[in-house]
């Protein structure tokens, strides 16, 4: 019964929402904005986007350049084969698939490993009610849906071989969708040589037809992918780009980034080097190292190659259950496990105090010029964290990698028998 009661509260909210929408819009207003969540006039406003540009491209409108069918006219920087999908053009729908794209994003909480106690099971709440799943929900981003396909196929990926191959066939289809769940596909270092050669050549065969067949339309795309300064987005380059604009240009930003990385490359190295740490991934089960696995790569991936909007924190929901079966090892371990559990949910809440809400608004009031400096300061903290977690995802997936068949094959050896116990 524990597995259904994050679902059962995921659900509940959406239904109070969706009550207060229809019934005190202006009470819906207000507790988004509260929250740091910017509401639009109509939820789903990223669905409808999609919806929008397909209606729009079958009409032979060029959404690369302009969208009139969007309610704001946004140019098109999603994938090119969601215009392809000839029955989304229709935004009539938005409503009624927006609703059903996040009863199914909390549904998919059923499929995770069941809290294994009490401390489990409010780490994943608190994350589930956090800030940046209600945004996700609100905008139903197409995040959403590829957070449920990567739930699927991390289920998928501990069956038999012909369970596992649909599950990386789902994730490359994510990548044609939206190209960075191409890094999920490392996952598959978890299969033996001969397999794991057979998914990259697949997917190097697909993403390179994709490519050719749709390059011109790749230029359109990039050149509008969202970037900048704003309070919600995440990515290493966050702090180097604010900090070096008044720290020794042009070098600062260069400084900064390499400070950042030797800082983050010695956390790694201490971390795979620690036995306890090794041994305690090792032991974890294999759905629940699997969901770590895909957490860490695609939460580090967007992390390190550039901005993404906040609610692709998402996917640190899928890190919580193999951190929460550490927390429950005794010693130093345990101790290690329990702070990156407390991390996460606060990296799931920090928009609370970094983006437009309430409390910064209300601190900034204040006193504009000591309030100004209070959320530069709790916004500089906020990011440092997240390099903190890199790192520690970044050791996990060191980890795997070392671990993998193809890295015992050519090492000749297992780096969780073989490594000097750390100090």
């Amino acid at each position: 019964m524990a597995r259904l009661v994050v679902p059962a509260a995921g659900l509940t909210a959406l239904a109070i929402f969706v009550a207060l929408y229809a019934l005190r819009p202006e009470i819906y207003f207000v507790v988004l904005s509260f929250i740091g969540v910017d509401p639009v006039k109509i939820p789903f406003f990223d669905l409808e986007y999609v919806l929008a540009g397909t209606e729009c491209w079958r009409r032979g409108v060029d959404v690369y350049i302009d969208n009139p069918c969007d309610l704001a006219s946004r140019p098109w920087d999603y994938s090119p084969l969601l215009l392809r999908a000839w029955f989304l053009g229709n935004t009539a729908l938005t409503t009624p698939l927006g609703l059903i794209m996040d009863a199914a994003f909390f549904c998919s909480f059923a499929a995770f490993p069941p809290p294994r106690d009490c401390g489990a099971l409010l780490a994943m709440l608190a994350a589930v009610m956090s800030q940046r799943v209600a945004f996700a929900a609100e905008r139903g981003n197409i995040d959403v849906i590829i957070f449920i396909a990567m739930v699927a196929a991390a289920v998928l990926s501990v069956g038999p071989t012909a369970r596992r191959m649909f599950g990386y066939g789902i994730l490359a289809f994510l990548g044609l969708l939206k190209i960075y769940p191409f890094v999920a596909l490392g996952l598959g270092l978890r299969e033996r040589p001969r397999v794991l050669f057979g998914i990259a050549a697949a997917t190097a065969a697909i993403f390179g037809w994709f490519v050719w067949f749709f390059h011109a339309e790749f230029a359109g795309m990039a050149a509008v992918i969202p970037a900048g300064d704003s309070r919600d987005f995440i990515g290493a380059v966050n702090v180097p780009a604010a900090l070096g604009k008044i720290i020794w240009q042009p070098y600062g930003a260069v400084l900064i980034w390499a400070g950042l990385l030797a800082r983050a490359s010695a956390q790694v190295a201490r971390l795979v080097r620690w036995t306890d740490f090794r041994a305690a991934l090792t032991a974890l089960p294999r759905l629940e190292a699997n969901f770590l696995v895909l957490g860490a790569l695609v939460t580090d991936g967007c992390f390190f190659t550039g901005q993404s909007v906040g609610y692709r924190g998402i996917y640190l929901l899928l890190a919580l259950p193999a951190i929460a079966a550490m927390a429950s090892r005794d010693g130093g371990i345990g101790v290690f496990a329990r702070r990156t559990r407390i991390v996460i949910v606060l990296l799931m809440w920090e928009g609370l105090v970094t983006w437009a809400g309430a409390i910064p608004k209300f601190v900034e009031t204040l006193a504009p010029p000591i309030g100004r400096k209070v959320f530069e300061i709790t916004w500089l903290l906020g990011e440092l964290v997240w390099w903190h977690l890199a790192a520690i995802l970044a050791a996990v997936l060191v980890c795997f990698v070392l671990e993998s068949d193809v890295a015992k094959a050519l090492l000749g050896t297992s780096l969780h028998r073989s490594a000097p116990e750390a100090r």
